[in-house]
């Protein structure tokens, strides 16, 4: 088994441990080496007693059904999350934000239409790296911002400042594939106003927002994006979610869209071609 998870290529190994529903926080960093992760989410499923489950979403996620027969392909599309929580901030649960937007989107009608993708820790050149390698349809960054950027980690993780003109600056040069920005982080409305010029749809936040919203949140809006509702209407079912937690509105994100774009129209998990 072992050498079937080495034998996947990143994305394949990184789909396989979201369907297998492994911990973030079980695993080693994703900058770790494809095979010590692999030796954790062979000690994982080990432990549920779960190998048969796992060889069969392997297979699956190489379209092959047990008579060896290849399943009918789909549109599939990324979603990139980064964390950053860097040195000298105040903590955040960002493993628990991942969590639940995986076993959301695991739970929904079409996951099989999305690669949920993690980056710990990330630095301001790993946004560029992999909207390159990747090409994501949704980037979901998590952590601290201001009104002057956001803030991904340094050398030593302390803080390092990314100003929206360098985050427009990046998505011009090498985020074409990118529909949706969400960024949960507080007061991140300057950001999304320079990322619009570039991405049709990009959630923010006007003030601070509690910890415990921005889940729910995520867990609404992912869940409409996994059940094949437009950008629209699982933003409003992201509201609805914050709501049922009896929070304020001017807590909740906002969604601003691109001039000419009807965000009712966006539907990242629609029929493939």
């Amino acid at each position: 088994m072992l050498t079937r998870l080495l034998g996947l290529l990143p994305a394949q190994f990184e789909e396989v441990i979201f369907r297998a529903g492994v911990p973030p926080e079980y695993l080693p960093a994703s900058s770790a080496a494809q095979a010590t992760r692999a030796i954790e989410v062979l000690r994982y499923v080990q432990q549920r007693q779960e190998i048969d489950q796992l060889a069969q979403i392997i297979d699956g996620v190489l379209g092959v059904e047990v008579t060896g027969s290849r399943r009918p392909s789909v549109d599939r599309h990324t979603i990139l999350f980064l964390a950053a929580n860097p040195v000298g901030t105040s903590p955040l649960a960002l493993d628990q934000q991942a969590r639940a937007i995986q076993v959301e989107l695991e739970r929904s009608g079409y996951r099989d239409r999305f690669d949920f993708v993690t980056r710990w820790a990330a630095e301001p050149l790993d946004l560029l790296r992999e909207l390159r390698r990747l090409r994501p349809a949704l980037v979901h960054f998590s952590g601290h911002s201001g009104q002057a950027g956001l803030y991904f980690q340094g050398p030593g993780g302390v803080a390092r400042l990314v100003s929206a003109a360098a985050l427009a600056r990046t998505f011009q040069a090498a985020g074409d594939s990118v529909r949706v920005i969400v960024l949960d982080a507080c007061y991140s409305r300057a950001q999304a106003d320079a990322l619009l010029a570039h991405v049709d749809c990009v959630i923010g936040t006007d003030g601070s927002i509690r910890g415990d919203a921005a889940r729910h949140f995520a867990i609404g809006f992912y869940g409409g994006l996994g059940e094949r509702e437009s950008v629209a209407r699982a933003y409003q079912q992201g509201r609805a979610a914050i709501s049922l937690e009896g929070l304020y509105d001017d807590a909740t994100p906002q969604l601003r869209v691109r001039r000419g774009v009807d965000a009712k129209q966006i539907v990242l998990a629609a029929e493939s071609s």
